[in-house]
């Protein structure tokens, strides 16, 4: 009894309590049917102090102050009149997941359902969208490139078709297009024939012998131009300077005009003309002609001299111009013997020989490949002094 009072009286002033109990408050407080755990509280209008029971809240929804945002630490479920940021840590690389559920079956994370945009990134790196594969070991990124305006893409709102590909307005609207159709010969160069598909054009490539043909479907030459039917222009194939004059021209009746617009002979040509420097033989009593050899000139003063003609069936037509300028007989080859000039081509088989320029200086002679009368081509001696 003197330890509840002595807590009565020194303690409760020293806490706040003004109305201390008297000696009769105590004795009426004891003959008041307290219980255990009860405590006493001031009854002002008995003026007494009297035992109660301590109301305890059970319920969190019983709580007064939940709407208060008086803890800004936390985030409000409802939202917040300013608007909240959540963060998923403070350290480097700290991340912050979201998950649909703990269950195994997930369900969906749905961001902005109700409207409005979403934003990511803004700082002064661009950040990267990464949808990742299955197993997160790889993802597939989506970067904004640098930009001086927005843009804005709207997707098309069907699948598409398959072969179409994503097309834009120029605007940011995307949709469906359907590539051209390639159709066409094997081997043909395609070329537009319309706004959405290939048509065959005249143009063959022979991708295994690297050659073009031009009217021709199999090009026998590294370029090979041929004529057509219903081609009504003059020219088959010409060619221009800077200025956009013909320098070389081929026109559809087989005549070549260099610097000649429109040839009147099979070779027409306005400008000078060179061969290959004749081809001297000195000491040498044997020569064998080159395929681009045009004029010789034989000085041989010791002995005859024995010419290898090529054969004249590789060179039809071809000019050989030959001329002594010593006192020495130039022969052919029995291999390749010559037509003599008095002999005629024509006959079956012709009359040839050996003997090409006498033992007499200054004599010359031209040897041309020709066809005979026994369908065989020999070297003709057409003209000589």
């Amino acid at each position: 009894m003197n330890i509840i009072k002595t807590f009565i009286l020194i303690v409760l002033p020293l806490i706040g309590y003004s109305q201390v109990p008297t000696r009769m408050n105590l004795i009426q407080l004891a003959q008041s049917g307290a219980t255990d755990g009860q405590f006493i509280k001031w009854d002002n209008a008995t003026s007494n102090w009297v035992p109660a029971t301590v109301t305890a809240v059970t319920d969190h929804g019983a709580l007064t102050g939940l709407g208060d945002d008086d803890h800004t630490q936390y985030a409000i479920l409802a939202g917040r009149g300013s608007g909240q940021t959540l963060r998923g840590g403070t350290s480097g690389s700290a991340t912050l997941q979201l998950s649909s559920t703990s269950s195994a079956t997930k369900g969906r994370v749905e961001i902005a359902y109700d409207g409005g945009d979403v934003w990511i990134g803004g700082a002064a790196t661009a950040s990267t969208l990464r949808l990742y594969n299955p197993g997160g070991t790889n993802y597939t990124g989506l970067v904004a490139g640098a930009q001086s305006s927005d843009i804005t893409y709207t997707l098309p709102t069907t699948g598409g078709t398959s072969g179409q590909f994503l097309s834009t307005n120029g605007s940011g609207t995307l949709s469906w297009t359907t590539g051209a159709t390639i159709t066409g010969t094997t081997n043909r160069i395609p070329y537009y024939n319309t706004s959405s598909s290939f048509g065959s054009s005249g143009l063959a490539w022979d991708n295994t012998n690297s050659r073009l043909g031009i009217n021709v479907i199999s090009p026998s030459a590294t370029l090979q131009v041929g004529g057509t039917s219903d081609n009504v222009g003059t020219y088959s194939l010409y060619i221009t300077n800077q200025a956009g004059d013909k320098v070389l021209n081929f026109d559809n009746s087989g005549k070549v005009g260099i610097n000649v617009s429109s040839p009147a002979t099979t070779l027409h040509f306005n400008g000078s003309m060179s061969r290959k420097a004749p081809v001297r033989t000195g000491v040498a009593t044997s020569y064998t002609v080159l395929d681009d050899d045009s004029w010789i000139i034989v000085n041989n003063a010791s002995s005859t001299v024995t010419l290898t003609l090529p054969t004249a069936s590789s060179f039809q037509g071809r000019e050989l111009m030959i001329k002594n300028v010593s006192a020495i007989a130039v022969n052919s080859t029995s291999s390749v013997p010559v037509i003599a000039i008095t002999s005629n081509p024509g006959s079956s088989p012709p009359t040839t020989t050996t003997s090409i320029l006498p033992a007499t200086a200054g004599k010359w002679a031209t040897l041309v490949s020709v066809l005979a009368g026994d369908g065989l081509w020999y070297w003709a001696i057409m003209q000589a002094n």
